[in-house]
C-alpha cells in the first residue's frame, strides 16, 4: 500500500467530492482545473506542486473518460478563472 502525502491528502480532502458529484459539469471541470493551476503556481516546494499536477493528470483522465462529446471535452480542460465560462487559457491538451 502507498502511504499518501498530506498535501494528497488535502486535494482529496478539498476535490474528490467537487470532481465527483460535478463531473457531468463542463464548467466545474473548468473552474477545478483552474483552482489546481492556481494551486500549483503558488505552492511553495516540489513535492507539493508535483502532488497537485498529478490531481490535474487525474482531473484530465475523468475528463477524457466522460461522456462529453469532443468539444465539451475541449471546453473541460481549460482553466475559466473568472467562473463566466470564457477563458483565455489555451487547450490543456
Amino acid at each position: 500500500m502507498t502511504r499518501s502525502s498530506p498535501c494528497e491528502d488535502y486535494l482529496t480532502l478539498a476535490f474528490d467530492e467537487i470532481r465527483h458529484f460535478g463531473s457531468n459539469s463542463v464548467q466545474v471541470m473548468r473552474r477545478m482545473r483552474a483552482a489546481l493551476v492556481g494551486l500549483a503556481e503558488a505552492l511553495p516546494g516540489q513535492e507539493r506542486v508535483e502532488a497537485v499536477r498529478n490531481y490535474l493528470e487525474h482531473l484530465d483522465r475523468v475528463i477524457g473518460a466522460s461522456p462529453f462529446d469532443v468539444e465539451d471535452k475541449r471546453m473541460a480542460r481549460q482553466e475559466d478563472r473568472q467562473g463566466i465560462g470564457l477563458s483565455r487559457q489555451s487547450d490543456a491538451t
